[in-house]
C-alpha cells in the first residue's frame, strides 16, 4: 500500500485532496480511518447508549479544563489519522497509531507550561493541550503538526528534520 516516501523541494504546492481521492480504496482500510469512520457514526447517533464517565477524582477538573483536554484529544486523533493517510500516499514516515494518547491532554493541566517532558512518541495530546494553554489556535496546531510528519522544511521546530530530541516549546 506505501508508495515510496517523496520529496518536494521545487517550492510546488501539492494538491493533497486530488492525492487523497485518487487513494480513497487503500486509505479506506487503514485501522485509523476506519475507527474514525466509526467514531463519526456514533457522534452522529447520539450520545444514548453510550458509557457515562465516572470519576472519583480528588482535584476535579472544570468545565473549561474538559473542553481544552478534549478539544486537544480529538485534534491529536485527528493528526494521527491525517498523519498514516500521508504515510500511506508517500508523503510522510508515520508509522505508529495513537492507540489511546489524547487522553494525555490531561498531564498538560498538571503541570507548568516551562516543565520539561519526554513522552517520546506519545507527546502530541500533552503539547497540543499546552499549546492551545498558550493561546495558539487549532489551524496554527495543526498545520505545523503537519509540517513536522512529513518532514516539511517549514516545520517551525524541526526544519524538516525527522524525530528531533527534545520539543521546543514557545508559550510563557
Amino acid at each position: 500500500m506505501r508508495l515510496g516516501l517523496r520529496s518536494r523541494h521545487d517550492g510546488a504546492s501539492l494538491n493533497v485532496a486530488a492525492l487523497k481521492a485518487g487513494a480513497v480504496k487503500e486509505t479506506a482500510l487503514l485501522p485509523e480511518v476506519i475507527q474514525r469512520e466509526k467514531f463519526q457514526r456514533e457522534l452522529v447517533g447520539g450520545l444514548e447508549g453510550m458509557p457515562v464517565l465516572q470519576t472519583t477524582a480528588s482535584a476535579p477538573m472544570s468545565a473549561a479544563d474538559l473542553k481544552l483536554c478534549m478539544d486537544a484529544a480529538f485534534l491529536t486523533f485527528h493528526l494521527h489519522v491525517e498523519s498514516r493517510v500521508a504515510s500511506s500516499l508517500g508523503y510522510g514516515y508515520y508509522t505508529i497509531g495513537p492507540c489511546g494518547e489524547e487522553l494525555m491532554s490531561a498531564v498538560a493541566l498538571a503541570l507548568r507550561p516551562t516543565d520539561a517532558s519526554a513522552l517520546h512518541y506519545r507527546h502530541v495530546a500533552m503539547s497540543v493541550a499546552r499549546q492551545m494553554m498558550a493561546g495558539e489556535d487549532e489551524a496554527t496546531i495543526a498545520l505545523n503538526r503537519a509540517r513536522a510528519t512529513t518532514c516539511s522544511i517549514l516545520d517551525p521546530i524541526t526544519a524538516g528534520k525527522h524525530c528531533a530530541i527534545g520539543e521546543c516549546f514557545r508559550g510563557n
